[in-house]
């Protein structure tokens, strides 16, 4: 519309008694107020016909239309592309009513570029009415939220970004961006479309995107806010409902002796060098479920015997063991038979009276459950790693593995199991070797293997 024009609305009524209703029509007033038709009153109060008489305006309304001024409201909208339709098809409208470059057909791209630029003009009008008063006049305020963006005014009145590349061969919307304010909802119906431009990118891809065109203040904070309620992003990036964890077992939160109540798991196979044949064997970790201290045997072979054997030695060096967790495997429940039976297998009534007195409970894990079992499963990795480390590619004799194997445990039992603090005057951090030695000094051991390795062949 151009600025200003005058609407006005003529209704008619018909006097005749047959014939009743009312006309109306609308007409635009461009020329000067000298040039208006007059409005012709004359009558004949006493003519018999009715259509003669003088008849009352019944409803005379003026109104003044400024130069933006907003066609629909755009918030009840979702989509861009929808609102630059209707916008461009009631600009349409206007121009035939105008009777000037009347178009015909579907919408042009012109069209709903024309239709953009209403809306961004609509919209910096309502959030920047001062700084456009201002940049009419080639300044802006230092007070303004975009002295900083060292905005102007291009050839259709529209704010855009300055920056140094004037002399730059790009486009103008890439040199000099439009600048839309965060709060407008047009400004959002244009990320969500530069959003799904980018087949449903992150908040960088959309954000680099956005900004090829237009400079948002914030932008980042838009699009993620944006991007969180995007019913696709949402659907696909969606995480799981997490389960409440029960409440931990008894066993290992009860303050017991080290080793009372432990974890048991099976780690390898490493290669040793019996006498110039390579065989297999397999560490056997005894961790501890409340000092998370640790224990290792090396057995020869994963049988129930040798198993057997290196439970022997377990609790002969580590004391009476009460609880046992272990993993759902054939060979636990095997050996936890065998166990149950030692009264009867072994003749030496010491070591009857000894299971008897103790009562050693074996707790199997759920199948397909490994996280019951996290207090000693990561610790296998502790000690997998360290061999890695170590040993490389040497391969050790049965002796020296062993030796390894035990120097390894006690590293691992010197690692913090609470926080490390940086100032010297905190609390140092409690490790398995306090429990395991009763807070005592810590034993010193050999950490190099570099004799053993120099002399160890490769595999």
């Amino acid at each position: 519309m151009n600025n200003f024009e005058t609407l006005e609305l003529y209704l008619f009524s018909d006097a005749s008694t047959k014939a009743y209703g009312t006309v109306a029509y609308l007409q635009w007033l461009r020329l000067l107020p000298e040039f208006w038709p007059e409005s012709k009153k004359e009558d004949s109060p006493n003519s018999p016909d009715l259509e003669y008489r003088k008849s009352n305006d019944i409803v005379q309304h003026e109104c003044i239309t400024e130069e933006r001024t907003n066609l629909f409201d755009i918030s009840k909208y979702n989509n861009l592309e929808n609102v630059l339709r209707i916008t461009a098809w009631l600009k349409r409208f206007i121009m035939m009513l105008k009777k000037s470059n009347v178009l015909h057909g579907p919408l042009t791209s012109e069209e709903l570029l024309e239709a953009e630029r209403f809306w961004i003009q609509v919209e910096q009008e309502k959030f920047f009415s001062e700084e456009l008063k201002s940049l009419k006049d080639n300044k802006i305020e230092k007070e303004s939220p975009l002295y900083n963006y060292m905005p102007y005014l291009d050839e259709n009145g529209l704010i855009r970004l300055g920056e140094r590349l004037e002399f730059c061969n790009l486009p103008i919307d890439e040199k000099h961006p439009l600048i839309l304010p965060k709060n407008s909802w047009l400004t959002t119906l244009i990320v969500r479309r530069k959003h799904n431009k980018v087949m449903h990118g992150g908040t960088a891809h959309t954000l680099a995107q956005v900004r090829s065109n237009y400079w948002i203040s914030k932008g980042q904070q838009l699009v993620k806010k944006v991007l969180r309620n995007c019913f696709i992003c949402r659907k696909y990036l969606a995480k799981p409902i997490d389960q409440l964890t029960s409440p931990l077992p008894s066993d290992c939160i009860n303050q017991t002796p080290a080793f009372s109540v432990c974890g048991l798991d099976f780690a390898g196979p490493s290669y040793v060098n019996n006498f110039g044949e390579l065989q297999k064997s397999y560490i056997v970790l005894f961790t501890c479920g409340v000092t998370r201290a640790l224990h290792l045997e090396l057995v020869s072979d994963m049988n129930t015997n040798s198993f057997l054997l290196a439970f022997r030695r377990f609790l002969a060096r580590r004391g009476n063991c009460k609880v046992i967790y272990s993993d759902n495997a054939k060979t636990f429940l095997k050996s936890k038979k065998e166990i149950e039976n030692l009264c009867s297998i072994l003749s030496q009534s010491v070591v009857q009276n000894f299971i008897a007195k103790e009562r050693i409970i074996w707790k199997n894990t759920i199948e397909r459950s490994p996280w019951w079992g996290g207090f000693y499963e990561r610790l296998v990795r502790s000690v997998k790693e360290s061999l890695h480390k170590i040993l490389g590619k040497a391969l050790l004799n049965y002796e020296e593995i062993t030796t390894i194997l035990t120097e390894i445990e006690a590293v691992l039992n010197l690692r913090p199991l609470n926080c490390v603090y940086e100032e010297s005057d905190e609390p140092r951090p409690f490790t398995p070797m306090h429990f395991l030695n009763f807070g005592q000094n810590q034993p010193t051991y050999p950490v190099t293997f570099a004799e053993i390795l120099e002399n160890a062949p490769k595999k």
